[in-house]
């Protein structure tokens, strides 16, 4: 609602400006006044400054940027006391323009015209709907709600409309055939569902084109698996070796790389080019060394290079998709257009971490489609480790660290800053107990499901305890680069530091390229000449000049950096807004021995030394389901789930509250019970559904229809009142 105001207020602040005759700019959730220099923005910037200030004292203190709720309160209590000034406004800014060094304000024009507003409803409707526009409605969900779907009409009228006619831009929108009403109160745009259409039948035709490989072939390459498989891997493979277009979903640490390395011996073994294909470029790398590929390459240059004609598929093509979930709309389409006759084997988890932008289809392709599934965790050691890796990927939060708990293993401090210092220290103590036994370094992980503002200060902390070791080189060069947030990071490298690529860097002559998210150790530097080698999993490289700006430390890593990787301890920093029931299950199920969780009372917004409602808070934010659903999802009722989620949560909160922990038989009794009572709930709501969207439905009907004759009643009072100026 605040931003759908906020959009309606700025529109007819715009309106009111153009009247004046002043330009407007849009950008992006707002608008600027044309003709006002840098210079002059700065200059009148002062409040932005305090807020600034604000906020800096607050992370300083706290370890941790502040949340959207304290950023809010931040804003209101950094005000300052306005000064009492009788002049004019516009003399007074006119002074401070001139103050800033000479800047002028920018000078109407008298002769701007009104705009027509059907021609302004075109664009409105272009600009939300195309999906090359930067303002594509369905660009980071396949679907919005109400509210939002309203709140980018009314951001789409600045400069456009005055903020009296939202309600008539609205109604004309939402009639528009461009948008699709997919149900439970959302919205998305054509465009998407017809790519998601395209990509469901497209799968389902390659799917029905059946293989057959010799059954000795495929006996044979179970026969030689690296590791013994078990029986329902065995299975696995046998699927998935007969589909054109297999699928497989796999929890943590249930041997998908076994499954898949066997039936990429399988195409291999009966003719077949093997080719390795991920989101991520390191992914594929790594999957490519795995399953023996003859390539491997990132999802996208897959695609650019078949448009180029760089690489011309067949039937004796094989292509691995390794982390499937993580793909989103357009990638899929894009993927699904180039593959042509190849074979297609996808493995991916709906319950890990989902695509950046609109997406979610991996769910209703495996819904769909034949699908492989594993089950048996191979990963983890120890029972327990297994049976809350369990509850966290099913929303049983509270039963999950109820067990991490009991074996001292979450370590809940004052400040985010206290709990990077916890972790840092026991990753430093874990990892040279390790060395004496010629345990490997990266055997030893620290991961942040919060920001990459964390993961840079774990970066920090552990380097600064590698070096006061002695474990780096003397020497260092310091690199200045900025993240994709624009925020500057500032880092100095040593010899034997470990280092990790934020983007793709490509060397001179035919030498491949570094993918996104490659690591390796620094092994030499020349801080004169700037130059850094640097040895990576299957060569080392010299790097120079703007090459070193792609080079981070690589001692910790964001959770989505860290989803592929499987190590032997992890130390997870968590806590924040932006963590999920993903996000947590994906961080503590890396390690093999142990993961040990470091979160913060202020972080969780609880008194400090309060722990049980710190756990239940840490546990409540852990089970809600931030998964994406697709347009065809929603339009096939499926739902994240996470109200339900969160009012079993809420149960097992009150229970403990009242009685003091449960033992797990108790609480998985009350989940279950509670379960039976959320799907009562979800037929009746899905019942309600669709009476709704029916009546919706006849309504968006009748507006168009209106939308049309008001049209038409236009056009005709126009051209009688075109024809009446002629004199006719």
């Amino acid at each position: 609602m605040a931003a759908e105001a906020g959009g309606v207020y700025r529109a007819e602040l715009a309106a009111r400006l153009q009247q004046l005759g002043y330009g407007i700019q849009r950008d992006g959730r707002y608008f600027e006044v044309e003709g006002i220099s840098p210079r002059l923005r700065e200059a009148f910037s002062s409040r932005s400054q305090e807020v600034a200030a604000a906020v800096a004292r607050f992370t300083q203190e706290h370890g941790r940027p502040p949340t959207i709720q304290e950023r809010k309160a931040l804003t209101i209590l950094s005000r300052e006391p306005k000064s009492v000034d009788h002049a004019p406004a516009f003399a007074q800014w006119a002074q401070r323009a001139e103050e800033a060094g000479g800047a002028q304000l920018p000078t109407p024009a008298a002769d701007r015209q009104a705009a027509d507003r059907w021609a302004m409803l075109g664009e409105v409707v272009a600009e939300l709907s195309d999906p090359a526009s930067r303002y594509f409605l369905t660009r980071g969900h396949a679907a919005v709600d109400d509210r939002a779907f309203r709140a980018a009409i009314a951001e789409a009228a600045q400069g456009r409309l005055a903020g009296t006619e939202y309600d008539w831009l609205v109604r004309r929108v939402q009639a528009a055939p461009e948008f699709v009403r997919v149900g439970g109160g959302h919205w998305s745009t054509q465009a998407t569902v017809e790519a998601e259409r395209t990509v469901l039948a497209t799968a389902q035709q390659k799917a029905a084109a059946r293989r057959t490989p010799p059954p000795e072939t495929v006996a044979a390459a179970i026969a030689s698996a690296r590791v013994p498989l078990s029986a329902e891997q065995e299975g696995a493979v046998d699927q998935l070796a007969r589909s054109g277009f297999g699928l497989l979903t796999a929890p943590a640490g249930a041997g998908k790389g076994e499954v898949l390395r066997t039936v990429a011996e399988i195409r291999k073994q009966t003719g077949h080019r093997v080719i390795a294909v991920s989101a991520a470029g390191e992914t594929a790398q790594r999957v490519g060394r795995e399953i023996g590929a003859d390539l491997s390459v990132t999802v996208d240059g897959f695609t650019h290079w078949v448009a180029n004609r760089r690489l011309i598929l067949t039937e004796r093509d094989a292509v691995i998709l390794d982390e499937a979930g993580l793909l989103e709309d357009s990638r899929w389409l894009s993927l699904l257009r180039a593959i042509g006759p190849a074979t297609v084997t996808a493995a991916g988890d709906a319950a890990q971490l989902g695509p950046i932008e609109a997406g979610g289809l991996w769910s209703r392709l495996t819904a769909e489609l034949p699908t492989a599934v594993l089950t048996e965790n191979f990963r983890a050691r120890e029972q327990w480790a297994k049976e809350a890796w369990t509850d966290l990927r099913e929303g049983r939060a509270l039963d999950a660290l109820t067990r991490l708990d009991r074996r001292g293993q979450i370590i809940i401090s004052d400040t985010r800053a206290d709990s990077r210092e916890a972790a840092v220290a026991q990753w430093d103590a874990d990892r040279r107990a390790g060395a004496a036994h010629r345990r490997d370094l990266d055997d030893y992980l620290l991961v942040a499901t919060t920001s990459n503002v964390d993961v840079d200060l774990l970066n920090g902390a552990a380097q600064r305890r590698r070096l006061d070791a002695g474990e780096l080189g003397s020497e260092w060069i310091e690199v200045t680069s900025q993240d994709q947030a624009g925020r500057t990071r500032i880092e100095r490298f040593h010899t034997d530091d470990r280092v990790a690529f934020t983007r793709q860097v490509r060397l001179s002559g035919w030498r491949p390229r570094i993918e996104n998210g490659a690591t390796g150790t620094v092994t030499a530097l020349d801080p004169e000449a700037m130059t850094a080698d640097v040895r990576l999993a299957d060569r080392t490289v010299s790097l120079r000049g703007d090459q070193l700006t792609a080079l981070r430390l690589g001692y910790a890593k964001h959770v989505y950096m860290a989803q592929s990787r499987t190590v032997d301890r992890a130390y997870v920093v968590t806590g924040g807004w932006q963590k999920g029931r993903e996000a947590t299950y994906v961080a503590v199920s890396r390690a093999r021995e142990a993961t040990h969780v470091y979160t913060d009372f202020s972080s969780l917004d609880q008194e400090v030394h309060n722990r049980q409602a710190a756990l239940r808070e840490l546990a409540a934010r852990a089970s809600e389901s931030q998964a994406k659903v697709s347009a065809v999802g929603w339009i096939e009722g499926q739902r994240p789930g996470t109200r339900e989620v969160a009012q079993v949560q809420r149960t097992q909160e009150q229970a403990m509250q009242e009685v003091g922990p449960r033992d797990l038989t108790q609480s998985r009794e009350l989940h279950a019970k509670w379960r039976a009572e959320v799907a009562r709930q979800q037929q009746e709501t899905t019942a309600k559904d669709a009476a709704t969207t029916a009546a919706r439905e006849a309504q968006a009907t009748h507006a168009r229809e209106e939308a049309e004759r008001q049209r038409r009643e236009d056009e005709a009072r126009r051209d009688q009142e075109r024809d009446g100026g002629r004199g006719l």
